[in-house]
């Protein structure tokens, strides 16, 4: 999360891309609009948690609706920074990218990890660690 934020803030200053603006907006914000700081943070931590949660899940099906509730938190996150009209959809969906970017190269760099540490490679569906997912049953 602290390494979303910082780089969601970095990416601002880089940018530099003033928000929306409308002659009665719905809502106001302050700094620069690109990338959505809410979208990216909440699908970085929505990630996150499904990469920990996974592992202790029982079944398919259970695990899809994991996926699809992260999903619905993320889009609905999403949605409103664009129907407030504080952000561009361009914005949403640059704050999605650099968190998917993010949670892969943390996943990869885990990844590498287990392997150096003996560990049997792992599927990212599967979760961060399922080796221990009975530990979180």
């Amino acid at each position: 999360m602290t390494a979303g934020s910082v780089l969601g803030f970095a990416l601002k200053l880089v940018v530099a891309r003033a928000r929306p603006s409308f002659d009665t907006p719905t809502a106001t914000a302050p700094g620069f609009s690109f990338p959505s700081g809410h979208a990216l943070n909440s699908a970085v931590a929505v990630l996150v948690f499904l990469l920990v949660i996974l592992p202790a899940l029982p079944g398919t099906s259970a695990r899809v609706a994991a996926w699809v509730v992260g999903g619905l938190i993320v889009f609905i996150t999403g949605f409103d920074r664009v129907a407030l009209g504080v952000h561009y959809v361009t914005d949403v969906l640059a704050g999605w990218l650099v968190a998917a970017a993010l949670v892969a190269a943390t996943a990869a760099a885990f990844e590498t990890w287990r392997r150096d540490a003996g560990r049997r490679p792992r599927d990212p569906i599967e979760g961060v660690d399922p080796a221990e997912a009975g530990r979180l049953r």
